[in-house]
């Protein structure tokens, strides 16, 4: 019994990862995964799955951790960057909690992208 994850699976994640780049944000040692792809009007990446656009850090940390975000749940960016998909940078949180940390920081300005 194999645990390698499906062709589809790894279509998306090489799909979504051709996306980013390396983000000169830093957080815990670690840069920022940054979506250079369309985003919504909040900056947060967009992709498209089966024809239904999701944020991109929602899609790659569902099929990172291998579930999905539980009701009433939403992912946190530690890094304040909003356009980072990076799996490590997210935690799961209550809406509530997410709203009480955005109150005490500002997110960061999205990165610029430079080609």
């Amino acid at each position: 019994m194999s645990n390698a994850p499906s062709p589809e699976i790894v279509k998306l994640v090489n799909r979504i990862l051709s996306k980013c780049v390396l983000g000169v944000t830093s957080w815990r040692g670690t840069r920022c995964w940054v979506w250079s792809a369309c985003t919504c009007n909040k900056g947060y990446g967009e992709i498209k799955v089966n024809g239904v656009a999701r944020r991109a850090h929602r899609v790659l940390w569902e099929l990172v951790t291998g579930r999905k975000i539980r009701d009433g749940y939403t992912l946190d960016h530690g890094c304040l960057n909003t356009r980072c998909i990076r799996p490590e940078h997210l935690e799961e949180v209550t809406r509530s909690q997410n709203t009480a940390r955005g109150n005490k920081t500002r997110h960061k300005p999205k990165e610029t992208i430079r080609w």
